[in-house]
Parts: structure tokens; C-alpha cells; sequence
């Protein structure tokens, strides 16, 4: 067994013996030592190392949270016993992560910034965790970066996807997988003219926070430049459930398309409103981001609906399916981009350590950095240095009907992808421009 302690730990923990399951919350622990982290929790202590998820498991945004736990215990289960991209992935051997093994401890984030800097926080000082991933909301991704880096403690951001997080709130000790609002709003701007005309005017409905905000701005500078022109937006408050006020003005806009930078209930709700309004019947819909698990309440009200996913179920490429099959066979569902998100971070955090050949923080995040790799179900990506972002492809869909859903198990098609080099900008571009990473700490 690999062991990377030193005769003196920097954090005098006492673990309770057996209290720790694979994605299972690990055993509460002494207090700590006086001495200020400077590396996170490196060197790990003992035979196991401890991979931390923060996601919502309760609140609005539980639709899309609930799945990354199973998504994050396959991850860990993979990595210790082999199976899915780690038998299919050079640098991981299914023995654990440097032949420790990996444990799990998980948290409900309930979507609530305080609530999760608290569960973070307790897993950075109590659960020794080497690093974590989870959640949906942009806000609550935001906050938890400035946790990373003041504990130097890697975060590997899940489906939040405000500009915010890998623009002028970017750090260091985060990364993110998934395509920003500005890429999506680029996936959009490529496809959709060719898929619904040119000229077309647009009105916009979005949430009034980080995620909303940057949506709406991205759309805006994407579909102008394609030769579409706004003519109308309105903010939703967080917690606002009648959308009727904001579907009106969409409809007495005369707008060509409507684009709905919502979200999880939100999102539902926005849907099952402009379905019964007869807003479809006029309008195009385009939704920023579409989750499986988001849709699946407003099922009935998503044919025709366009927008963009993170990654779709029925993508043809050996990574796709193999997840898919993995996934299926466990839980029994197709999974979505929320459950995929999860089980990428991770595997790629542990692939990251392999190579650096060390839980070294400063050493982990410098194999991440400009790294470039094909193997995660959506082409070639690259995760770059300048802002920690992962430029990739953006797959633009369209909605199923309900017969469709029932003979296919998805609720949406694919349209078609937009390819990285169109969803790309420079580092002094878009939210790159204001990305100020922070040291590594070494």
C-alpha cells in the first residue's frame, strides 16, 4: 500500500473505526490542530483517501441532484473494484486512486449557499476529503470556489453553468466540465438559424441570479451576432412560480422565439404555463439548458421545445454507451448529463493524481491544466490553464413527444452538435477576459 503520510500530520484526526461507506456520509472525527492548512489535506493519512459530493437532495433543485449520488458511489465503487471508463482509461487501474482506497462522504446542499459552505467545510476538516464535486446551482458554485481555494482543497464543479464561475470568479483549485452560458449560447447561435430562420426576432424569460443573468447576456451577444435581434426580456425573482405576467409580454411582443434561461422547477413551471397559454402554438421555445430530470414533471409540454444539454443519453460513441450501460444496469434509468457530470469529475480528479503520481494539490491541479483528452463521452475537450474551463462541443436538442419519450426513454433528440471550435473563445475573451486564478500554493 502506497503511503504518502510524513511523522507528523498537519490535522490531529480521530477517526471512529467502520464509520466510513462508499458514498456514504464518513464518521464524524476529533478537532482539529492549531496549525493552518496550507495544502489542503495532503498527505493523506492512512490506507484511504475520501472524495467528497455536495448536491441537493431536497429544495427545487432536488431533480437534478438526487442522481449524483448514484452517479458519484458508481464512480468510487469503479474506481476501487474496476468497471465502466476505468477499465477503458490508461491511467486508472480499478485498485484505488495510488492503491488507496477511495471512500466517500455526501452532503444535501438544499441548493442554499451557507448551507453548503458548512457541509464543505465539515468535509474539509472533519472528513479529511481530497477534493469534491456536486451541485446544480450556479450561486452555490460561485460561493464554494472561494471555499477551494482558501483550503486548497481541488472542486471539480458539476452542471452549474453561469459565465461567473470560470470567468471573474474562477479559481485555481476549480474546475469545470460542463459548457458555460456563453457556449451554449454559441451551440445555439450556430444551429438554430439554419434549424428555424434567419432574422428572427426573440424575447427572453430568465431567472433573476447568476445562472439567468449570464444566460440571458449570452444569448443575447450570440444570437445577435447570427442575425437575430431581441426585442424584449423580463427576470423571474427566485421562488416565483406564475409566469403568466412574463408569458404575456413574450406573446404580446410578437417575437419569433421565446428562450427560457430557467431551471429545475423553474423551468417546469415556465414550460407547463406557456403549454396552457398557447404560447407554443405561436412561438418557437428554446430553453438555455435542458436536464432529463428537470423535464421530466413537464413531459407532456416539451415536443418541439429546442434548447442545449451538457450531453445526451443516445450519443453513439463508445464512452456514451458504456456509461449508459453501466448506469442502466445499476439504477435501472437512463441517466442524465447531472449523473454523467459526477462520474466524469471524479474519474478525472483521480486520473489527474495518477499521473501526477502524488495527492500533491499545487501537482494535481498542474495535470489538469492544458489538458487535452477525448475519453469522456463528448469528443475532444480540452481543459484549459488560462481559466480552468473545458472547451468542448455543445449537442443542441429538440424535445420528444410522449409517444417518443415511452419507445425511447429520453425526452429529447438530437439536432445537432455544435463543434468546439465554434463554441470556443479566447482566454482574453467572453468571461475569460476577467479570470484572475489565484497561486497554486506551493
Amino acid at each position: 500500500m502506497r503511503n504518502e503520510n510524513t511523522d507528523s500530520s498537519r490535522r490531529d484526526i480521530l477517526r471512529k473505526t467502520g464509520a466510513v461507506g462508499t458514498a456514504g456520509i464518513v464518521g464524524m472525527a476529533g478537532c482539529l490542530g492549531d496549525e493552518d492548512p496550507d495544502l489542503g489535506n495532503y498527505p493523506p493519512e492512512g490506507d484511504t483517501v475520501t472524495f467528497g459530493l455536495n448536491a441537493p437532495q431536497s429544495g427545487i433543485l432536488a431533480p437534478d441532484g438526487v442522481v449524483q449520488f448514484d452517479a458519484f458511489e458508481m464512480a468510487l465503487d469503479h474506481l476501487n473494484e474496476g468497471g465502466g471508463w476505468v477499465d477503458m482509461w490508461d491511467d486508472l487501474s480499478g485498485d484505488g486512486v495510488l492503491e488507496y482506497e477511495v471512500e466517500g462522504t455526501t452532503a444535501d446542499s438544499a441548493g442554499d449557499g451557507e448551507a453548503s459552505r458548512e457541509n464543505v467545510q465539515r468535509m474539509i476538516e472533519q472528513d479529511n476529503i481530497q477534493m469534491w464535486t456536486g451541485g446544480v446551482s450556479s450561486g452555490v458554485a460561485e460561493t464554494l470556489q472561494e471555499v477551494a481555494q482558501q483550503e486548497r482543497v481541488p472542486y471539480m464543479v458539476n452542471l452549474s453553468t453561469s459565465n461567473l464561475i470560470t470567468g471573474e470568479h474562477a479559481t485555481r483549485y476549480s474546475f469545470r466540465t460542463a459548457a458555460p452560458t456563453y457556449m451554449l449560447g454559441a451551440g445555439v447561435a450556430d444551429v438554430l438559424p439554419d434549424e428555424l430562420g434567419d432574422d428572427l426576432d426573440f424575447y427572453q424569460i430568465y431567472l433573476d441570479y447568476s445562472f439567468g443573468i449570464t444566460g440571458r447576456e449570452s444569448m443575447l451577444e450570440n444570437l445577435e451576432e447570427a442575425g437575430w435581434t431581441e426585442v424584449g426580456a423580463q427576470s423571474i425573482p427566485e421562488g416565483e412560480t406564475d409566469y403568466s405576467a412574463h408569458l404575456s409580454s413574450a406573446m404580446d411582443s410578437d417575437a419569433d422565439v421565446v428562450i427560457l434561461s430557467t431551471f429545475g422547477d423553474a423551468l417546469t413551471n415556465a414550460l407547463s404555463q406557456a403549454s396552457d397559454r398557447g404560447l407554443k402554438d405561436e412561438m418557437e421555445i428554446v430553453v438555455t439548458t435542458m436536464s432529463n430530470f428537470s423535464l421530466e414533471p413537464a413531459s407532456e409540454h416539451i415536443e418541439g421545445v429546442y434548447g442545449t444539454t451538457d450531453w445526451n443519453a443516445e450519443r453513439d460513441d463508445e464512452y456514451s454507451q458504456a456509461f449508459v450501460e453501466e448506469y442502466e444496469d445499476r439504477f435501472d434509468e437512463t441517466p442524465g448529463f447531472a449523473a454523467k457530470l459526477v462520474y466524469e469529475n471524479v474519474l478525472l480528479y483521480a486520473e489527474a493524481v495518477e499521473r501526477a503520481d502524488t495527492f500533491n494539490p499545487p501537482e494535481v491541479i498542474r495535470e489538469l491544466e492544458d489538458y487535452e483528452y477525448d475519453h469522456t463521452g463528448v469528443g475532444d475537450a480540452h481543459m484549459r490553464e488560462c481559466d480552468h474551463q473545458a472547451h468542448r462541443m455543445v449537442p443542441v436538442v429538440r424535445g420528444l413527444s410522449e409517444e417518443e419519450q415511452e419507445e425511447t426513454g429520453l425526452y429529447v433528440e438530437l439536432v445537432e452538435e455544435a463543434p468546439q471550435d465554434v463554441t470556443t473563445y479566447g482566454c482574453d475573451e467572453g468571461p475569460a477576459a476577467d479570470v484572475d486564478l489565484g497561486d497554486h500554493g506551493d
